[in-house]
């Protein structure tokens, strides 16, 4: 599971320029794509069957809540009612209960879910953790942009490695700056004959592949990677480093989601530096949850 980072803003929060950890939320997988996964453990069902059940479950769940019936799904949890209260709409006391219409006092009726927090099938919070491979991906930013005229805000991704290289590029260690200093001379003098001959067979370093592509974009973007000449070019889009084991880059491809996209040139065994390139939708929304930045 990838946890990206966003900085408390709100300069009246305790935590303001704090950054405060959220999920790097994935595609929203469908009805028959959960139905497909189903299948795919060794299931003896078929997966239409498995849609059909699915999808009977969808309008009957509902419907009972609806009645104020909660409906436990096994060791998951439970989905449950609960009232929104319209705003200033309390109602004083009883005497005002009489031939009160409960549309005037409740604004909507809300589908709640809560997991399972029994000792056996712990799914709240901190045991729930235990199920996931967390890591660390992506500083997330609002910007606002304008796109064909119009101005919206969209989402941003940076790469956690790239702006901690960044930042360090920008303070440098003021200790390692005096100690490269004092051995200047040593090093001059005593490596120069030795590091002439003795480095010949070092390898060749190779050019870090371009990734070109527009970003922001509104429905969908075409990525192109160009690399070194002879070299074979790997490139990934989950966050994860490239390396020969993954994706060889031979044509252009289309994004239609926020994604990164990395890659890395290999020759005769030696690879390049990383390049990586965030391609933002120009669409709204963060990722909800707790609000930390709340004053």
């Amino acid at each position: 599971m990838g946890i990206n980072l966003r900085q408390n803003k709100n300069e009246s929060s305790s935590g303001y320029g704090n950054y405060y950890p959220e999920v790097d939320r994935q595609k929203t997988l469908s009805l028959r794509g959960f139905a497909e996964h189903i299948e795919s453990h060794g299931s003896l069902i078929q997966r239409d069957v498995i849609e059909a059940v699915l999808n009977k479950i969808v309008v009957c769940l509902p419907e009972l809540v609806a009645q104020g019936v909660p409906v436990q799904l096994g060791s998951l949890g439970t989905f449950y009612p609960t009232a929104k209260v319209v705003k200033g709409a309390g109602v004083p006391g009883i005497a005002e209960m009489e031939g009160l219409n409960p549309d005037t006092i409740v604004q909507g009726i809300r589908l709640r879910f809560k997991p399972d927090a029994s000792k056996l099938d712990n799914l709240c919070g901190p045991a729930f953790k235990k199920n996931c491979s967390l890591e660390l991906r992506n500083i997330v930013d609002t910007e606002v942009v304008t796109i064909d005229g119009k101005t919206r805000k969209v989402q941003v991704l940076t790469p956690i490695a790239s702006a901690v290289a960044k930042w360090k590029a920008e303070h440098p260690d003021p200790s390692s700056g005096s100690g490269n200093g004092g051995n200047t001379g040593g090093n001059t003098g005593g490596n120069t004959g030795g590091n002439t001959g003795g480095n010949t067979n070092e390898p060749e370093s190779v050019a870090a592949p371009t990734i070109s592509g527009t970003t922001p974009f509104t429905e969908t973007t075409q990525v192109s990677i160009t690399g070194p000449e002879d070299a074979r070019v790997y490139y990934t889009t989950d966050g994860t480093t490239p390396t020969s084991g993954s994706t060889l880059y031979t044509a252009a491809f289309t994004l239609s989601a926020t994604t990164t996209v990395k890659a890395v040139a290999i020759k005769e065994g030696n690879s390049s530096s990383v390049t990586t390139k965030t391609f933002t939708k120009a669409a709204g929304g963060g990722n909800g949850g707790d609000d930390p930045f709340a004053g």
